[in-house]
């Protein structure tokens, strides 16, 4: 016999227990929310602003609004991966099948201090944000533009 050690993907998975409530009953119209993961000493830095709603098409799908100089590609792959996720979460507790389009409006990373965990965190605290936008504080004033794309001091 041989035992393998599993792992949950999703680092804070658990916080989505809160918002159970909201998502039995939530329409499938579109929600807003957004995240800020900053880590001691601001490492594991990331933000992460959404919308979802129910997909026009017969698929889900995400749509980046936001360029690669900005997000690079590397941190996209943990974003899908929650996205996903939240996903089949919430077709656990509708009971059905569901199909959502995720847009990803604005986002950005820190040079030396992002890695993929803060995008991990990050992304199932906007999808919470969604839902109940107080349950994660967001410090505007520590949003980081690593370019000039939307200038340093755009509002987030």
């Amino acid at each position: 016999m041989e035992a393998v050690r599993i792992k949950s993907d999703i680092i804070e998975a658990k916080e989505f227990n809160h918002i159970n409530a909201y998502l039995a009953n939530w329409d499938l119209s579109p929600v807003e929310g957004k995240a800020l993961y900053a880590g001691a000493m601001n490492r594991a830095y990331a933000h992460l602003k959404i919308k979802m709603y129910k997909s026009l098409n017969n698929d889900s799908n995400v749509i980046w609004n936001v360029p690669e100089i900005e997000l690079p590609i590397e941190f996209r792959s943990t974003i899908v991966a929650g996205l996903s996720f939240f996903l089949n979460y919430l077709e656990g507790i509708k009971g059905q099948s569901i199909l959502l389009t995720f847009e990803i409006n604005d986002g950005g990373y820190h040079a030396v201090d992002s890695e993929l965990a803060g995008f991990n965190r990050v992304t199932t605290r906007a999808i919470i944000s969604c839902f109940d936008p107080d349950h994660f504080e967001f410090k505007a004033h520590r949003v980081f533009r690593q370019t000039s794309f939307r200038g340093y001091n755009a509002e987030f």
